[in-house]
């Protein structure tokens, strides 16, 4: 059955919406959630057959935590902004969702005559889980931005279709612990000496890309893991 909007419209007070794992079908009515855009903290209705669009913007839930999509039918764009000073996953993988990755996420100015990124000042991103692999119209490039998201531990991006070099700002995530980034077409060197240098990483995987390059030797994976191990104790 479907989500009846009319419902959700009269939950004021809405903390927590799980509906995973279910046979729900139809569109997700999200702007009936408006009504409880001060309060909702946590929305889980993956495992689903829901569809419809996401809404442009999601930093009107000033306390959303918790934004778990997975394993539907959504299609159209990424919301253009989120409430970065809470939500700790943001997890729409296994959709339809197309468009690239955008900026505002990060907070940052990006001009087309420079290769410079200004960085945002805030001091505080939640953003702890970023899952928005098996999309596979996602496109453009991973912004120099995510080296913002200094609390994120895992970043998963597989079978997307990015494009472009990996930022080497991937080196101030210092809690990350998973990088999945395979199955798409990222270029360049992969930037073994940033992320090398993660003290929590445990996996990498990026195969099924066009990096170029040579990988390091031995000794040199051997003293990032010295490195790291010192770094963490």
């Amino acid at each position: 059955g479907s989500i009846p909007a009319e419902s959700l419209h009269w939950l004021s007070n809405l903390q927590v919406l799980d509906l995973s794992d279910n046979r729900l079908t139809g569109s997700m009515p999200f702007d009936s959630l408006l009504s409880s855009k001060d309060t909702l903290r946590v929305l889980d209705v993956s495992k689903n057959t829901l569809g419809g669009t996401l809404p442009s913007s999601l930093d009107v839930f000033e306390r959303l935590q918790i934004w778990n999509l997975r394993d539907n039918q959504f299609h159209g764009s990424l919301p253009e902004y989120l409430p970065t000073e809470t939500l700790q996953q943001f997890v729409v993988e296994w959709n339809h969702l197309d468009g690239s990755i955008p900026d505002t996420w990060f907070d940052v100015t990006t001009t087309t005559t420079t290769t410079t990124t200004t960085m945002s000042n805030k001091e505080t991103y939640a953003m702890e889980i970023l899952q928005l692999a098996y999309n596979s119209d996602i496109t453009g490039s991973l912004p120099n931005g995510i080296g913002l998201w200094t609390n994120i531990r895992m970043l998963t991006l597989t079978f997307t279709s990015l494009t472009g070099t990996l930022p080497t700002q991937l080196g101030r995530l210092t809690n990350l612990g998973e990088l999945s980034i395979s199955h798409n077409s990222f270029t360049g060197s992969f930037p073994f000496a940033q992320v090398l240098s993660l003290p929590r990483l445990e996996w990498i995987v990026a195969g099924h890309n066009q990096f170029t390059g040579t990988i390091p030797a031995a000794n040199y994976w051997t003293l990032s893991s010295s490195s790291s191990s010192s770094s963490s104790s």
